[in-house]
């Protein structure tokens, strides 16, 4: 096979959300994140240290697998440095991509994209919270193939005189707007224990869907020629969203909708001396204008959220379903004149083609996701996160792969930097990352490869700009008589 079959299955889906970013699973995880931890798990907008948070925009990119890699000329690092280097004319027109050296028998490729555009989260009150925000996502999955599958289609080594040639793989990308309205509560809160719960509504607009198929692919050397004999099935969209009027794709969009729902809860342990400090002189709260909200107030904190549950109906006005069925034979003549792109396309020509018109249902790539996050001393937080895939692998569903992700992390009044280790193990591939928050601006990456080489096999960067107005701190708590008494100098040390 040639590069012909690899564009129309993995380029031309990877087109449709370049231009959006990956999820933001590291930095969320922040006690300074606010609207971008309520996205990892609902219920963490309320009982946090925020009493607003605004979020101006959010964008990244990201992809795992275990099978391919880039072929850069540059280094990221040196590009947007001011070292100088020549550029060679046409050198970043085409992106290398080579497949790994070594066999690997279960070739897969992961690539989400989250952006995060205007956001609103706002506490009403002590125990509720209420928020909005519009998003666009965007995933790819491919999968059920092989290294020769894989190989073919990467680097363009088809050889007609191979006796025997066997391919097969599913590839499928889907692209929506997300917008989301949800509310987060106190649920308990009673001496060191403290729970809440959060709930997302989400209203999904399609923007498109690729998927292919192909469940069988053999060609076959014979004596007077080449015998091919293949079975393929391609989903995608044949309505550009871009034509649309906006307020018809916002209330009546033509090309998919769909909905889907986030739920969450949250515990944390909130010892005496980090919850509420007056109450050791204000046992019976006659004093009711103390604040000390504006400070964390767990020393470890268990999470358990349930996000995309859910699935978009594409219309059948705007996609096509078609099945190809071919057996043809290339004779040598026919092969001698043939490019490996002739080839491929006489491939397509010769098909059968049967269209379907009927709706496309895709089910959204629906996770558990378990977090803990521990406090150890002066500012530094260990926190870890499991996120666990519970769709199944087929054609009408994208997914996502389980993960672990364990981090360490530096907190202060005004910045947040964080070291992240993420573990996949069906690529069984691992990462070492970075981000940094100063104020409302953070950037970060789960490899920080990205910035340094030139063939990564994991590529991710991301960045944003979200502002958060913090609980005042009440200035009459330090000051308010009952505080004069014996202990309260040794207390205020802790």
């Amino acid at each position: 096979m040639t590069k012909t079959i690899l564009y129309t299955a993995v380029l031309i889906s990877w087109t449709n959300i370049q231009t959006r970013a990956q999820t933001f699973t590291p930095i969320s995880q922040n006690n300074l994140s606010g609207i971008y931890a309520t996205i990892s798990n609902p219920a963490l907008a309320v009982g946090g240290i925020d009493k607003f948070s605004f979020n101006l925009v959010g964008a990244g990119v990201g992809i795992q697998n275990n099978a391919l890699r880039s072929d850069l000329d540059y280094e990221l690092v040196r590009v947007v440095s001011k070292r100088p280097f020549t550029l060679e004319p046409g050198s970043l027109d085409n992106i290398g991509v080579e497949v790994h050296r070594k066999q690997v028998l279960k070739p897969r490729i992961y690539a989400n994209a989250d952006a995060l555009q205007l956001a609103a989260q706002v506490a009403i009150g002590k125990k509720l919270s209420v928020f909005v925000y519009s998003r666009e996502r965007g995933f790819i999955n491919f999968d059920k193939g092989d290294y020769h599958s894989l190989k073919y289609l990467a680097e363009e080594k088809y050889n007609h005189k191979e006796p025997l040639v066997k391919l097969g793989f599913d590839a499928r990308s889907i692209t929506y707007q997300e917008i989301g309205v949800g509310l987060a509560a106190e649920v308990y809160n009673k001496r060191k224990n403290y729970l809440k719960a959060g709930f997302t509504y989400k209203r999904l607009n399609g923007r498109s869907i690729f998927a292919m198929n192909i469940p069988e692919f053999e060609s076959k050397l014979q004596n007077n020629g080449i015998g091919v004999t293949a079975e393929m099935n391609i989903i995608k969209t044949t309505l550009d969203f871009a034509a649309q009027n906006p307020l018809d794709f916002i209330l009546r969009p033509d090309i998919g909708q769909g909905t889907a729902i986030d739920l969450g809860f949250v515990y944390e342990h909130r010892p005496y001396n980090l919850k509420h400090t007056y109450r050791k002189n204000n046992p019976k709260k006659k004093n009711k204008v103390f604040n000390r909200r504006n400070l964390v107030k767990y020393d470890y904190r268990f999470g358990v959220s349930l996000l995309d549950a859910g699935k978009i109906t594409y219309n059948k006005k705007a996609v096509t379903v078609n099945e190809y069925r071919l057996n043809t034979h290339f004779s040598p003549e026919d092969l001698a004149e043939m490019t490996g792109d002739d080839y491929a396309q006489s491939i397509l020509d010769s098909a059968t083609l049967t269209s379907n018109n009927r709706d496309v249902i895709v089910e959204l790539p629906t996770t558990v996701v378990l977090q803990y996050d521990q406090r150890l001393l002066k500012g530094w937080f260990l926190g870890v996160n499991y996120t666990q895939n519970i769709r199944k692998n087929k054609l009408a569903s994208i997914y996502v792969p389980s993960n672990l992700q364990v981090q360490i992390r530096k907190e202060t009044e005004h910045c947040v930097f964080g070291f992240p280790t993420l573990i996949v193990p069906s690529t069984r591939t691992y990462t070492l990352g970075a981000y940094a928050q100063t104020g409302p601006f953070f950037i970060g990456t789960q490899n920080i490869g990205t910035l340094f080489l030139k063939k990564i096999y994991n590529p991710s960067f991301y960045a944003g700009l979200v502002c958060n107005i913090r609980y005042k701190k009440d200035s009459n708590i330090e000051n308010h008589k009952s505080f004069k008494t014996r202990r309260t100098p040794s207390y205020w040390k802790y």
